[in-house]
């Protein structure tokens, strides 16, 4: 019986051996990529939904600190702190953890903290956090004291940089997609800010007067 193998010669038969291997790697490597770049898309996407999953939680929790504080002080937030001028949102923040941020009248009615246990106002991936209060929409001046009286006036929390991909999602998941405005409409409310970053705007409830 004839070896075909011998009627090839060897150095080609070597090349040809060498070109099947090759071919063989780079075919391995390509579905490799494949695999990694689907892993790695899938892995994101899922990062994001949690991202996503504990903004709303948040939503919720701080809805519900805003709501029980204006309960127990029987006033508006704003109207508590002894603050009114710069920084004022940011002490109206925490003062939902902080008594001392209060005025005298108001203190011995606070019952917090009202959220967890913080030190300062800044979020572990958002950066700043700010209690704002507006008429509707982010955009309007702050309410005046007759806007309040006449329960116009909303409190916002304001996460100061949050991936513009995940603000987009908060606002479908919480307004449900197709506003005319989506950035001044809504629950959610944002400003777009360097880097693909977005200023996010939540809407808690309404201030008393």
């Amino acid at each position: 019986m004839i070896n075909m193998f011998k009627l090839i010669p060897q150095k080609l038969y070597k090349q040809q051996k060498g070109a099947m291997f090759g071919l063989d790697a780079r075919i391995s490597l390509s579905i490799f990529a494949g695999i990694s770049l689907i892993t790695g898309v899938t892995m994101i996407n899922t990062i994001n939904s949690k991202r996503i999953d504990n903004l709303l939680i948040e939503h919720s929790q701080y809805s519900n600190a805003v709501d029980n504080m204006q309960e127990d002080t029987l006033t508006n937030i704003h109207n508590a702190i002894t603050n009114a001028g710069a920084g004022a949102n940011t002490d109206a923040f925490m003062s939902l953890v902080d008594s001392s941020l209060l005025k005298a009248a108001f203190t011995g009615s606070w019952q917090g903290p009202y959220i967890g246990e913080r030190t300062n106002n800044l979020h572990k991936d958002y950066g700043e956090m700010t209690l704002i209060k507006k008429v509707n929409t982010i955009t309007a001046a702050d309410c005046t004291g007759v806007e309040i009286i006449a329960r116009q006036c909303s409190y916002f929390i304001t996460f100061n940089e949050v991936p513009i991909e995940i603000v987009t999602e908060v606002d479908t998941r919480l307004d449900g997609g197709g506003e005319t405005t989506p950035t001044e409409e809504g629950i959610a409310q944002w400003d777009s800010i360097a880097g693909g970053n977005a200023k996010l705007h939540l809407r808690l409830g309404i201030l008393l007067p």
